[in-house]
């Protein structure tokens, strides 16, 4: 990717307005990176701290934007054209994720924005802001966060999430486990397919039609949900492929 891309990518960040607007150009982002591939070890390490920085931008525009959210109606607000200055500088400055690659872990994290950006048979536990994981297989995610939860092109993974937005992208052969929803608060999949989620609403942007079943999910029944928890909790990296194997492919009767 050009310079320009790049550039034009951080203006879209910063005067983005919604979180709607935030996915949309992560998700430009991830097209950009699989459709082009730097042919060099120096267009390789440059394009990788292009993309660390855009995605840094981008959680630290959501952590914003859902600070904005979280406002009561009646608080009193600055002038927009005063404070909109101070909020682009904010965002800019505001660089303090955590980029991480958990390899073969029993990982556990507390920190203000989390990016794990590679995540493979391990067991993670974190807590944070704002968490973005991608690139993920044959592990059990326990995500807490006060704000949005980004999971991106995963496969054969168990995921255990409680936060404020759940927006789940490319993910295969997986269970989801989204805690404390209410009905009004849907979990949101695109590009998903042959998913198991507990009971609650989910917008799958691949069919918006509500009058029938989506295809790329099905529904988990309570008993289930307690089985794969009780399961999930008794497994340790000597028996993570296992127990992610059985839980994914076992269904109660």
């Amino acid at each position: 990717m050009d310079r320009s891309t790049f550039n034009k990518m951080r203006v879209d960040i910063i005067t983005s307005t919604s979180l709607d607007q935030l996915q949309q150009i992560q998700y430009q982002l991830q097209d950009l990176i699989e459709i082009q591939r730097p042919d060099t070890g120096y267009s390789k390490k440059l394009e990788s701290e292009n993309v660390k920085s855009i995605l840094k931008l981008i959680q630290s525009k959501q952590n914003q934007l859902s600070r904005v959210n979280f406002k009561f109606l009646g608080e009193p607000q600055p002038p927009t054209h005063i404070n909109k200055s101070k909020q682009d500088k904010e965002v800019l400055s505001n660089f303090h994720s955590n980029s991480i690659t958990v390899l073969e872990q029993d990982y556990k994290l507390s920190s203000d924005h989390i990016y794990v950006s590679r995540f493979s048979n391990s067991i993670l536990s974190v807590e944070s802001q704002s968490i973005n994981l991608q690139n993920g297989e044959g592990s059990i995610c326990y995500l807490r966060s006060t704000g949005p939860v980004f999971v991106h092109n995963a496969t054969n993974c168990i995921f255990v999430i409680s936060c404020h937005q759940v927006r789940l992208h490319k993910i295969t052969d997986s269970i989801v486990i989204a805690e404390n929803r209410h009905k009004g608060n849907p979990i949101i999949i695109e590009n998903c397919s042959r998913l198991l989620i507990n009971d609650v609403d989910v917008d799958d942007f691949n069919h918006p039609s509500k009058s029938t079943k989506s295809p790329n999910y099905d529904t988990l029944s309570s008993e289930e949900v307690v089985r794969i928890r009780g399961e999930s909790r008794e497994t340790n990296l000597s028996n993570l492929t296992i127990s992610v194997s059985s839980l994914l492919h076992s269904r109660s009767a």
